[in-house]
């Protein structure tokens, strides 16, 4: 029975947005599982039940990556 989760990076943003700075991607990083999306939201299915690390970094239209935020969420 997979549970599912929406992840929302929808606060990141880039530091030189006001000269014309943007994110090009968001990389979800769940267990093994490097998710990339053009969009800031992305629902992912979990097939257990209890604590799971995620992390995101996103990636600027320069090729710039931030750094990684891990947290741990719990699932279930």
């Amino acid at each position: 029975d997979s549970l599912k989760y929406l992840f929302n990076a929808s606060k990141s943003y880039d530091e030189d947005r006001n000269y014309g700075g943007q994110i090009e991607w968001y990389v979800f990083k769940i267990k093994d599982q490097e998710i990339r999306s053009r969009i800031p939201y992305i629902t992912h299915f979990f097939t257990k039940k209890g604590e799971h690390t995620v992390e995101l970094v996103v990636i600027d239209n320069q090729g710039l990556s931030s750094n990684p935020i891990k947290k741990i969420i719990s699932v279930g």
